[in-house]
């Protein structure tokens, strides 16, 4: 057998054993953190069920409890407002409301006003009898209520499913006597169903139990839950949750809920594609067929290269290569004597090299211009988190301060001036004012037109945020003056100032920009448009974050678009302190 032949097998034996072992182990750990993922997820799916569930039964209860502990609620049992029901509890206030039913009794379970309706036609709707039952004194719902705490949970009436709320009638700071209860309740009728569903965004059904107990697919279900979790608490507050793999496509999520007895009355299934565990087989496909790949192309190479000084030669030819790779140095070399072909190899390679050399410097010149591009669009910090996180960034700062200048006039002026003269103006001002914000460590957001928009605390909180915006609103000032004068203009500023809570994030995929968002923002615009020709107007919100060096003058009240009349002040200027500090 030719040495030819033996590599081969050798080697064809070496690469599907080690196929087969690679393959195995991957697979088992790949699938296994697949599984602990689709776990994770179907856990955080199982456990919005029953947060917003229980949500809506929150909600039911907050409302009340604040009827129950109503003067006129109170009143209304104590016989002193009979048009107290007409006034709160039309059929059109409980469709609006989404209320099935509301129901008052006294201290006796005497019913003095019951009042259902249908929340699909509007029509009126009789309150079932079973419903009574539940606040009859000592009752299904009111047993042991003595101390008038407000009850909420899961009632079965009449074979449907019912969340429902009662709260002791009180008045309004809480003092008693209590003198009755009010149930207020909703059915889980189809559309309460689809609206859970829908904010869930999940595949979602229900069942409950009925007089005879659960229906007959459930009960095995509900066995099942309750036997393995024997010892965990099972309350209207507390459900259990239980996950089971349905088959290769779907996973089976399973949140159980008690009634106020503390039994089973409703179990919520919500069933959830197997998405990740999915991927997963996906990716293992893909890696058997690259390791199938790479197995028939080495066995290729092999084959090809068998004569023992091409083996050799490429050993040799192999290490310098490794030399230089590990060493991360394209200025080496590797050995290229004579004048065969693994010299011209050799010398191809070399050539390679010098090739890789030359593009890395051109690379590291692109990097360098590429990261001066990304720093002249954004914020130094905003950047690095950019370049490693490529997903929206957004960031809310409690304190910064705003500024929005505009250059009076220039409408008019630029009418009847050639675009090149009309942009040199713009971008000689405009350069100043960058090349201020810079010394001042303060960062310029944008310009739209003649307008010129920069902000002081962020993305690194500051807290002289107002004094330093203040302190820049004068120099751009005096930075016109002296320009109008050098060009024989006659430009002036128009400055607007606020502070406050902003948002701030990159905006876009394709020619992002870095932008503010907030109340604050909207202001320090009104602030501007609304400004004297030559004026730096301010909210007293920055007002009163400037320190004693200013001198800012009350304007008075000012009718700001949007906000009506607001009281701004002016900054004057600087105060000369005569060398004393404070």
């Amino acid at each position: 057998m030719s040495i030819r032949v033996r590599t081969l097998i050798l080697v064809g034996s070496v690469l599907i054993a080690s196929t087969i072992i690679l393959y195995q182990v991957v697979a088992h750990i790949q699938m296994a953190s697949y599984r602990e993922l689709e776990s994770v997820s179907a856990e955080r799916d199982l456990e919005r069920v029953k947060s917003i569930i229980l949500s809506d039964l929150d909600d039911l209860g907050f409302i009340t409890s604040d009827y129950g502990s109503w003067d006129q609620t109170y009143d209304f049992v104590s016989g002193l407002r009979p048009d107290y029901p007409e006034e709160n509890f039309s059929l059109l206030t409980l469709t609006d409301l989404q209320w099935n039913f509301v129901v008052i009794v006294n201290r006796t379970g005497a019913v003095e006003f019951s009042e259902g309706v249908n929340l699909s036609n509007g029509r009126r709707l009789v309150v079932p009898d079973e419903l009574f039952t539940y606040l009859n004194p000592g009752g299904r719902l009111l047993a042991g209520q003595e101390d008038a705490e407000d009850v909420n949970g899961f009632l079965q009436v009449n074979d449907r499913m019912v969340f429902g709320s009662v709260a002791p009638i009180l008045r309004s700071d809480d003092s008693g006597p209590k003198v009755g209860y009010l149930l207020i309740g909703r059915y889980l009728d189809r559309n309460k169903r689809a609206d859970l569903a829908n904010r869930m965004q999940l595949d979602m059904s229900f069942h409950w139990r009925g007089p005879n107990g659960f229906p007959e697919q459930s009960r095995p279900i509900v066995t099942q839950i309750m036997e393995t979790s024997k010892g965990s608490m099972f309350d209207t507050d507390n459900p259990l949750k239980f996950l089971e793999y349905a088959d290769e496509k779907m996973l089976q999520g399973r949140v159980l809920f008690a009634d106020p007895d503390g039994r089973p009355i409703m179990l919520a299934t919500a069933s959830i594609p197997r998405t990740i565990y999915q991927a997963g087989k996906q990716s293992l496909n893909v890696l058997v067929m690259a390791l199938a790949a790479a197995g028939a192309l080495l066995i290729v190479t092999v084959l090809v290269l068998l004569d023992r000084t091409v083996l050799r030669r490429l050993a040799v030819l192999g290490r310098d290569v490794s030399r230089i790779g590990d060493a991360q140095d394209f200025g080496l070399r590797v050995a290229s004597t004579g004048s065969d072909e693994f010299s011209r190899v050799g010398q191809s390679v070399n050539w390679m090299l010098e090739q890789l050399e030359a593009s890395n410097r051109k690379l590291e010149e692109e990097h360098e211009r590429a990261e001066g591009l990304l720093l002249n669009i954004l914020p130094e910090p905003i950047a690095a988190r950019l370049k490693t996180n490529p997903k929206s960034i957004a960031q809310s700062y409690d304190e910064v301060s705003i500024l929005f200048a505009d250059i009076v006039g220039f409408t008019e002026l630029s009418a009847g001036m050639p675009a090149a003269d009309l942009v040199d103006i713009l971008n000689g001002l405009f350069s100043r004012f960058d090349d201020l914000a810079l010394q001042m460590g303060l960062e310029k957001i944008k310009t739209i037109g003649d307008a010129y928009m920069v902000v002081s605390g962020l993305p690194e909180p500051d807290a002289h945020h107002a004094d330093k915006l203040a302190d820049m609103a004068l120099k751009m000032m005096e930075i016109t003056r002296t320009f109008s004068r050098e060009r024989g203009l006659d430009l002036s500023l128009r400055v607007g100032i606020n502070s406050g809570v902003v948002v701030a994030g990159v905006i876009g995929k394709n020619k992002f920009i870095y932008d503010l968002w907030g109340d604050a923002v909207n202001l320090a615009s009104r602030m501007e448009s609304s400004a004297e020709t030559g004026a730096i107007q301010m909210t007293k919100a920055t007002r009163d974050r400037l320190s004693y060096r200013f001198d800012v003058v009350e304007r008075g009240e000012v009718d700001i678009k949007g906000r009506g009349l607001m009281k701004t002040y002016v900054l004057a200027g600087m105060i000369d302190l005569g060398g004393i500090e404070h």
